[in-house]
C-alpha cells in the first residue's frame, strides 16, 4: 500500500516489490495518503489487508 501523495517515494516503489516477490502479492495506491497509509487511512488499509488475507490464504 502506497499513498499517492506520498512525499518519500513514488509509486513505484510498490511496483517494483509487488512484481519482485515470489508470493502473492497486490499494490493498491490510495488517494489523497501521503507517506503513512495505515494512520491517514486505517479503515482502508484494514479493508485492504483484510481482503488481501482472505484472498492469499482462500478464507473469503
Amino acid at each position: 500500500m502506497h499513498g499517492d501523495a506520498d512525499e518519500y517515494g513514488s509509486s513505484e516503489f510498490p511496483r517494483r516489490i509487488t512484481e519482485g516477490v515470489s508470493g502473492p502479492a497486490r499494490m493498491a495506491i490510495l488517494t489523497a495518503c501521503g507517506h503513512v497509509p495505515h494512520r491517514e487511512k486505517t479503515r482502508e488499509v484494514l479493508n485492504l489487508a483484510a481482503g488481501f488475507i482472505a484472498n492469499a490464504f482462500d478464507c473469503a
